[in-house]
């Protein structure tokens, strides 16, 4: 919650979720919805979708078969869900998938276009399709889940750690555009400073947006310690704390789930978030002032 109690993620918020066949997607539809939601998941597989939304509470999650690596179909999803229920406040991105090796050499231009158009087209046409409907929410979120690769990547695994740097980038690019709604509308509103002086100062320009969201692309957070690292664009100064639509990177070095250490009793896999607290650290995104989300880049490795 926040600072004063005040529930960002209210009864009956509709939140998609991308990618939700997997132990991550479980985990998170089950958070959200019985957090309140309506969840709207999507996924390639219907097996998997249904084993997720069987996991909700009795009518709170639907589940679409979306390719979302065409854009037309993600747009009609995006749509239909709008037009089901009014509104969206959250997309969560959590489509994933690996290709690489231990050599510099094991790298393949095939292998980069697999990973190209599952991490990154699924990015461009989700976000691009939810943008206006989460710029209408009182407190959109849009959530990409991204990894420390992106920020430091090994010889072998040159395409994974690209395309997941190239996820950030655009996801911050989205940042910056709910930033500008944001200057925007706090300049319309009445007895505003920016409404009398006609603009915004040079501390919210463009160009100082744009150094911010290079310097979290290119940050080094692969070593941090528990607990979340913030990195990102600097807060609008103009709009009010917990108003408006964000968008927030969550990196992970990798994830685990309880039937992984199941089939692998001696492991400790090091650093590794598991799916519960991935679940929710996302929810937890609600109840942050949008200053705190929007355009962060949010470490959760162990």
């Amino acid at each position: 919650m926040t600072p004063d109690g005040f529930r960002l993620l209210p009864e009956g918020s509709v939140i998609a979720v991308a990618g939700a066949g997997g132990p991550a997607g479980q985990a998170v539809v089950r958070r959200l919805a019985r957090a309140g939601a309506i969840v709207e998941a999507a996924d390639a597989a219907q097996d998997r979708l249904d084993e997720t939304v069987a996991l909700a509470p009795r009518g709170r999650a639907h589940g679409t078969i979306v390719d979302l690596t065409d854009g037309a179909a993600t747009r009609a999803w995006a749509d239909e869900i709008e037009d089901r229920h009014g509104r969206v406040d959250g997309l969560v991105h959590l489509v994933g998938g690996w290709r690489g090796g231990k050599e510099f050499g094991d790298n393949t231009i095939e292998d980069w276009e697999f990973l190209h158009k599952l991490l990154v087209r699924t990015v461009q046409n989700t976000s691009l399709a939810f943008h206006d409907a989460l710029a209408r929410a009182p407190h959109g979120r849009f959530v990409l889940v991204s990894a420390t690769a992106a920020a430091k990547p090994t010889a072998g695994n040159a395409g994974y750690a690209a395309a997941k740097s190239a996820a950030e980038t655009w996801t911050l690019a989205m940042a910056d555009s709910f930033r500008r709604l944001r200057r925007d509308r706090a300049a319309e509103r009445p007895g505003s400073d920016r409404a009398t002086t006609g603009g915004a100062t040079g501390g919210a320009s463009g160009g100082a947006t744009t150094g911010g969201a290079a310097e979290a692309v290119g940050a080094d957070v692969s070593g941090a310690g528990a607990g979340r690292v913030a990195v990102g664009a600097e807060p609008f100064d103009g709009a009010e704390p917990m108003d408006g639509p964000a968008a927030a990177i969550l990196v992970v070095k990798a994830l685990v789930w309880p039937l992984l250490r199941a089939e692998r009793p001696d492991a400790k896999f090091p650093g590794y978030t598991d799916v519960a607290d991935l679940a929710e650290e996302i929810a937890a995104l609600w109840d942050r002032p949008t200053d705190d989300v929007n355009g962060q880049r949010l470490c959760l490795t162990q």
